[in-house]
């Protein structure tokens, strides 16, 4: 009896091994500029960024699962402005803000097709974004901005 089923796991994981040799993976890798519309364009400059995608093609090669990863940087500005302290003072202060948003997404691909050079598809994607202000305050004579 411990002989076959031994022999039972032993071909079961096998056939598992073959089968999980079958699934594809997709890896890319994206430039991504985006640009806001309407009373935006005023206030946001235009965003540049990378998106990396990791999916893995089911063995029908017709349905993908994946993960997307998107940072995009859309704004940097670097002033000099004067900074009024408490004590009623005023100071000359480097001012750094970056504007930045960071996607992350689980996606599902539907191909139409599964054969030829041209392979239209239709995704569905849902996750999470996260939108961040970075302003930094800096006496200008202290040169390493640590302290």
């Amino acid at each position: 009896m411990k002989k076959i089923f031994t022999a039972i796991l032993l071909v079961t994981w096998m056939c598992n091994g073959a089968e999980a040799q079958r699934w594809g993976t997709e890896l890319g890798m994206d430039y991504v500029y985006t640009s806001p519309l309407g009373s935006m364009q005023h206030n946001i400059k235009q965003g540049n960024g990378v998106v990396v995608d990791f999916g893995m093609l089911t063995p029908s090669r017709r349905f993908t699962v994946g993960m997307e990863v998107q940072y995009t940087q859309y704004g940097h500005d670097e002033s000099t402005q004067i900074y009024q302290m408490d004590d009623g003072t005023s100071a000359n202060m480097d001012i750094i803000v970056n504007n930045s948003f960071l996607n992350f997404m689980a996606y599902g691909r539907y191909y139409v097709m599964t054969e030829g050079k041209f392979l239209p598809y239709l995704t569905a994607k849902g996750g999470y974004a996260d939108y961040s202000t970075d302003l930094n305050i800096y006496d200008p004579y202290e040169w390493d901005r640590c302290s």
